[in-house]
């Protein structure tokens, strides 16, 4: 598993939980206001689910900015997509779906547009006690799962 238990999440820009892999059909990505034992949570259920990576996002105004710097000074003949955002994102392919869980996740939604990844998004109620959030959340990820599943086989992906 990821560094959630190795470290405080404060300092780290981009922490793949767990990372991405060939078999990744499904990231969640969680920012700062996904409280920690809720992250470990889903990296614990999704530990042993191929399909699945978790990406921590602790500053995404921040990696935004930062982003869109890059981004600005980029031609139409130039396209290429430079900066920690989409050295962080390569191992995704376009295919994947982003599932952006957070209090705010219109918040994250730039995240698909670095290399063209669709986003769905599932909000954090932080007025539910963080049990019933917890289990919300994974209940949300095996829906979205099954659904990017069955689409990706109607499809042949």
């Amino acid at each position: 598993m990821g560094s959630l238990n190795s470290h405080d999440m404060s300092s780290v820009n981009w922490d793949w939980i767990l990372p991405a892999s060939e078999f990744t059909q499904l990231c969640i990505v969680v920012d700062q206001s996904i409280p920690t034992p809720a992250a470990r949570a889903l990296a614990k259920r999704f530990s042993g689910v191929p399909q699945v990576s978790l990406l921590r996002i602790p500053e995404p105004a921040h990696l935004h900015r930062e982003w869109s710097k890059y981004s600005e000074h980029q031609t139409s003949a130039v396209a290429t997509v430079t900066g920690d955002a989409a050295k962080s994102m390569r191992p995704l392919s376009r295919a994947v779906k982003l599932l952006l869980w957070s209090s705010a996740p219109e918040e994250l939604d730039w995240l698909g547009g670095i290399y063209g990844q669709p986003v769905l998004h599932t909000r954090y109620r932080i007025d539910t006690d963080e049990a019933s959030a917890i289990q919300f959340g994974i209940e949300r990820v095996f829906a979205v799962l099954r659904e990017v599943v069955k689409c990706n086989v109607a499809t042949g992906y």
